[in-house]
């Protein structure tokens, strides 16, 4: 699968938990070649799976100064938001790097065990 390719493949319809197992084993540096606005998509996603593995994904894969962009894009909407993706980006924020990968591997483990993480 090709970086570019992961934005189309998430694009097309596809069962929930397909989508979300295809978020948490996709490669950090294809993940993290994927757009803001394809993210935030992910975020209003109606299915819960598909948001949470988004959220931790990002915590995992990207940077503070983007999780935060991701963030403030996200809350500053009129929309109906989700306390789950703003729950996990606001660890990825706030707690140092490496604790809040460490907490988002271990959730990825926890929701989705036969991820290689």
């Amino acid at each position: 699968m090709g970086r570019q390719r992961l934005a189309e493949l998430l694009a097309i319809p596809a069962p929930a938990q397909l989508t979300a197992q295809l978020i948490v084993v996709a490669a950090d540096t294809m993940f993290r070649g994927l757009t803001n606005e394809t993210i935030i998509t992910l975020f209003l996603s109606e299915f819960a799976t598909v948001r949470k593995s988004t959220a931790l994904k990002c915590v995992r894969a990207l940077s503070k100064t983007r999780i935060t962009k991701l963030l403030e894009a996200y809350i500053s909407g009129d929309g109906q938001r989700y306390y789950n993706v703003i729950h996990w980006l606001d660890l990825g924020v706030s707690a140092p790097k490496d604790i809040g990968k460490a907490a988002a591997e271990k959730a990825i483990r926890k929701e989705w065990p036969a991820s290689a993480v």
